[in-house]
């Protein structure tokens, strides 16, 4: 079946918006995921993907997101300035790499997300532990510290594992044999061996607080939905559905990996460029004023209170539109775009770093579009000087009161993906304050610019610019 290459924002947008009719998710998405097991992102968008959608969406609720997991996610933050100093100090004039402290950080958020305290403690507090014991750093071949990893909960190693065989199919010549052989692997092994555990460890003691009426972590209000709707249906309860540990298992590690790539690049950016960190400090300052004349971090509570910093929020969003996220849809019957002919069954990807992105639209003809877009506002136009340019200030708009605010549909932006089966769960973590670090851990500290810097996520093969649209998250 052929493979088309969509390179037109407005186009994309409207297909994935509107033309649900003509387009689902395929082969590309339930092929690529299969080390992952059943789970919402492998189903077309049927009664299932609405039923396993079902389970989750308490996890996205502002009462779950300020009362739960903002403060467990503000205390692996601090865990993290704690472990980033204490190196900096073991380290001395020597420079470490900070890409696996990101990847535990982003670990130990989607256990606290998913089981809470129940799951013990953190992968941060195991590394502060040891560097506590081992006080004395090696030094790597190009004069940097290099400091002894602690050991990491199994179901870690299975997520990397997991994340290695969609980057295997993906680029596989016959991804159907591949996902044939990834069974008889040993990582594919380990990635069960994981799961296993992790269901022994964390859902019978669920399954108990649930019927006790308690919920104090993700996997208590899946198991809630799952009592409810078994009760409208007049059934019992499936706690040991397989499904449900799989959508764990996905969300994780899309959670892990898009992350950990975003804020990487972010500190990329923060670095590099000495004035886009003295516009951050200032807003951050500006945004919490009592934190800084008390020479204190913000609370939890003044998080929650601020529903907005601007130019954080658009330093955000410069970020993921510079390095986007694919988005990809298969026809599900005979259909054109853009005038040319798409026949059922072929793959469109919906490029989101080209031509209208990061640089100048094509000129198309109004008459080739799609009746719902011609009638549609075009999407505004960046200047299209500086469009691979990395700029913040272009998310920023002054009102008539002169009020400098984020406003996120300034221009052509896909990071979450459109309609249905766009990313719920990066959308509400990115719109949610306590979700992103806003400490001030290096104060005093002005960057130069670097233009050598490089900070790469930990997982290599999983920065292959997939994210929402290729797990339906």
């Amino acid at each position: 079946m052929p493979l088309l290459l969509l390179a037109d924002f407005d186009e994309a947008r409207d297909l994935a918006l509107r033309r649900t009719e003509d387009f689902d998710r395929g082969a590309f998405v339930s092929d690529s995921f299969g080390a992952f097991g059943e789970f919402h992102a492998r189903f077309d968008t049927g009664r299932q993907f609405k039923a396993n959608r079902r389970w989750l969406q308490d996890l996205m609720t502002p009462s779950f997101l300020n009362g739960f997991l903002a403060p467990s996610t503000y205390a692996l933050v601090l865990q993290l300035v704690e472990l980033w100093r204490n190196k900096t100090r073991l380290a001395g004039d020597r420079p470490f790499s900070a890409s696996a402290d990101l990847d535990r950080a982003n670990f130990d958020i989607m256990m606290r997300l998913f089981f809470g305290e129940h799951f013990g403690s953190s992968s941060l507090d195991s590394q502060i532990g040891l560097l506590s014991i081992e006080n004395s750093p090696d030094t790597g071949l190009h004069g940097e510290a290099v400091f002894s990893e602690a050991a990491i909960h199994q179901i870690f190693y299975a997520l990397h594992d997991a994340g290695r065989t969609v980057t295997q199919i993906m680029t596989s010549l016959w991804p159907k044999l591949t996902l044939r052989w990834i069974p008889w692997t040993a990582g594919y092994r380990r990635i069960q061996s994981a799961k296993k555990r992790l269901v022994c460890e964390q859902v019978p003691k669920a399954i108990e607080r649930v019927r006790s009426g308690e919920k104090s972590a993700g996997i208590d209000y899946i198991l809630s939905r799952e009592q409810a709707a078994a009760e409208q249906e007049g059934r019992k309860p499936d706690f040991d559905n397989e499904m449900i540990i799989n959508e764990f298992f996905g969300i994780a590690y899309a959670g892990m990996d898009t992350t950990e790539a975003n804020i990487s690049w972010a500190l990329k950016f923060i670095t590099k460029d000495s004035n886009v960190q003295e516009n951050l400090r200032h807003a951050l300052h500006s945004a919490y004023p009592s934190a800084v004349q008390e020479n204190r971090l913000p609370t939890v509570a003044e998080f929650s209170r601020t529903a907005s910093v601007p130019y954080l929020d658009a330093l955000l969003e410069e970020t993921l539109r510079l390095h986007p996220v694919l988005s990809a849809r298969d026809a599900t019957r005979d259909t054109e775009i853009l005038g040319h002919r798409v026949p059922k069954g072929s793959t469109v990807l919906l490029l989101p770093n080209g031509p209208s992105f990061l640089s100048p639209p094509f000129a198309i003809d109004a008459s080739q579009r799609s009746a719902t877009t011609r009638v549609l506002k075009p999407s505004p136009k960046w200047n299209q000087t500086d469009m691979r340019s990395f700029n913040p200030e272009r998310w920023l708009v002054c009102n008539p009161q002169g009020d400098i605010g984020f406003d996120a549909t300034a221009g052509p932006q896909s990071a979450f993906g459109h309609g249905v089966r766009a990313c719920w769960v990066a959308a509400a973590l990115e719109a949610d304050p306590e979700t992103n670090p806003k400490t001030d851990p290096m104060a005093g500290f002005k960057a130069e610019k670097f233009e050598a810097i490089e900070v790469i996520p930990l997982s290599q093969p999983s920065t292959n610019k997939l994210h929402d649209e290729s797990t339906g998250l």
